[in-house]
């Protein structure tokens, strides 16, 4: 199943260990009437059993509709939709930006935490 890092993490992993000192077990990683030890869940892309299903998410960017070149450096006012982490980007700015296209740009880390994959330790995942 594909998820992001962040879903991932919230998933109990069968290989994980952790130790316990209250307990004969060198190391578990669950207990039978217990909740999962927080360190046997998954850490994601931290493990060398983690595969990404999708290409690396391109960053998303919504075009200014009025005329750019009439704004000063300050950002306009977030058109709606447009989170306000997203930065603005004057005409011209940025890679592969159109010199007449002004807009909002999505960050880099929000780009990242959309890209999904899975545990490569049991075979590819499906859909």
């Amino acid at each position: 199943m594909l998820m992001t890092e962040r879903d991932a993490r919230a998933k109990w992993c069968p290989h994980a260990r952790a130790s316990n000192e209250r307990e004969a077990a060198v190391a578990v990683n669950r207990h039978p009437v217990a909740k999962p030890d927080r360190d046997c869940f998954c850490i994601a892309s931290g493990c060398m059993a983690w595969r990404w299903g999708d290409a690396e998410q391109t960053r998303r960017f919504v075009v200014f509709k009025d005329n750019p070149r009439s704004l000063s450096n300050h950002a306009p006012h977030l058109p709606d939709g447009v989170p306000d982490t997203w930065e603005w980007l004057r005409h011209g700015e940025g890679e592969g930006r159109s010199p007449h296209s002004a807009g909002f740009r999505e960050p880099q880390c929000e780009a990242d935490a959309r890209r999904r994959g899975y545990c490569g330790a049991f075979g590819k995942a499906e859909g």
